[in-house]
C-alpha cells in the first residue's frame, strides 16, 4: 500500500524542517547582553580587564562569589543558562521520531554526546532566564557604579 498524499507532505514537511533560528538568534544575543554584564561587574568590582577577559564563565561567576554583594542565588543560575546557550551555539539541529533537537559533544567526553528536545516553549523559556540574569547583572553593575563601588578594601 502506497502512503497516502498527506503522509507523503507530512514526511516532507518534516526533512525539509529548518532550526528554530529566530529563537536561537534570540537566546544568543541574551547570553551576550549576560556575559556583558558578568564582564562589567568583575571588572567593576577590581579583576583587571586582561584577567577577566581570560577567564571562563564559570570563574567569573565564582569570582563574583567572593568578591562583590550580587546574590549567590542570581549568580548560581549562570553557568546553566549559559550552557543551554553554547548547546544552540554550538551544537547540531536534529530530528528523530517527530521531535526535534540539539546535541552536542561533551567538552572533556568527546565520545560522549548530551542535548534535548527542544519546544518553542523551551526555547523561550531559556531566553527569558538569559535576559532575567542579564538585566540582573546590569542592575547590579550601574548601582555598583553610581556608588562608586569598586575592588572591597
Amino acid at each position: 500500500m502506497l502512503p497516502s498524499e498527506d503522509d507523503m507532505q507530512s514526511l516532507l514537511d518534516f526533512l525539509s524542517e529548518e532550526p528554530p533560528y529566530a529563537a536561537i538568534g534570540r537566546i544568543v544575543h541574551a547570553a551576550a547582553d549576560l556575559e556583558s554584564g558578568v564582564f562589567s561587574l568583575c571588572t567593576q568590582y577590581g579583576l583587571a580587564h586582561d584577567k577577566a577577559w581570560r577567564k571562563s564563565i564559570e570563574e567569573r561567576v565564582k569570582w563574583l562569589k567572593v568578591n562583590s554583594p550580587v546574590p549567590h542565588e542570581t549568580l548560581d543560575r549562570i553557568v546553566d543558562a549559559v550552557e543551554n546557550r553554547n548547546l544552540l551555539a554550538h551544537g547540531t539541529w536534529i530530528r528523530v521520531r517527530d521531535q526535534r533537537g540539539f546535541i552536542k559533544h561533551v567538552k572533556d567526553d568527546p565520545e560522549h554526546l548530551h542535548g534535548t528536545v527542544v519546544t518553542e516553549e523551551l526555547l523561550e523559556g531559556w531566553r527569558a532566564e538569559l535576559q532575567d540574569l542579564a538585566d540582573a547583572m546590569t542592575s547590579h553593575y550601574l548601582m555598583a557604579r553610581d556608588k562608586g563601588a569598586g575592588p572591597p578594601a
